[in-house]
């Protein structure tokens, strides 16, 4: 039980990250250095949330 509240807790950190990063991110100027880290953890949540998801299938089929 304590597992899954520390997981869930650190799935909502990542997400706040991600919405912070979506938040600060300038459209008009998008591959500026203002922007580079705000990418890279938009990248890294996208990678993140797909790993969990085909871990989450491959999990289910077995």
């Amino acid at each position: 039980m304590r597992k899954k509240i520390t997981i869930a807790i650190v799935h909502v950190i990542i997400f706040y990250a991600f919405i912070s990063a979506l938040r600060k991110l300038n459209i008009n100027n998008i591959f500026s250095w203002d922007n580079f880290f705000n990418l890279i953890i938009i990248l890294a949540y996208l990678s993140y949330l797909s790993l969990n998801v085909i871990a989450y299938f491959k999990n289910k089929n077995e």
